[in-house]
Parts: structure tokens; C-alpha cells; sequence
């Protein structure tokens, strides 16, 4: 059964190990969301976890808070452009 985390990737090389993703895909989104039935890595790695619910509610809001800044991108700001010609979409979480 896929469970739903929060937690921040510390960046460091161990924060899921290839043996943790051999073991059961661990699978990361923006705004913080991990998924995966590896309830070993999460409590590891101090994992939060939530309902698949709030996850989903957390990833929509990021989306909104991109679509807030996001700029249409023309030849003037093409190069400043924080999400260059992408407009953001929403993620539905599985």
C-alpha cells in the first residue's frame, strides 16, 4: 500500500539509497511529497507521513503559488523568466 510523506531531501547521497528504491520505489514530488510503501526510509530518514489527501492539497497549492509568479515569456524577458516557457501543471498523485 503507498503511503503518503513530508519531508525536505537533505540532499545528501544516502537520503534513499539504491537498496531502499530496489526494496519499494520511493518516489519524490515538489512541495515536499514523497511516495512509497517503504515505511523502513521513512523512518530513517524522519519522514512525516500525511494523507494522500493533504499531499495532494500541499502539491496543488505549490502549483498555485508557480502559476502566481510565472511570466508569459517574451524577447524581453526571456533570459529572467523564473519557469522559462513552461507553464505550471498540476500533478495528480497516484
Amino acid at each position: 500500500m503507498l503511503r503518503y510523506y513530508i519531508i525536505s531531501n537533505t540532499g545528501e547521497k544516502d537520503f534513499v539509497t539504491y537498496e531502499e528504491n530496489q526494496t519499494s520505489l520511493v518516489s519524490g514530488y515538489p512541495a515536499d511529497v514523497w511516495i512509497t510503501e517503504n515505511t523502513e526510509w521513512a523512518q530513517r530518514v524522519g519522514a512525516v507521513e500525511t494523507t494522500k489527501e493533504d499531499a495532494q492539497t500541499r502539491l496543488n497549492e505549490y502549483v498555485d503559488y508557480l502559476r502566481s509568479i510565472y511570466v508569459a515569456p517574451t524577447p524581453e524577458n526571456a533570459e529572467s523568466n523564473p519557469l522559462e516557457d513552461e507553464y505550471p501543471q498540476y500533478i495528480v498523485l497516484p
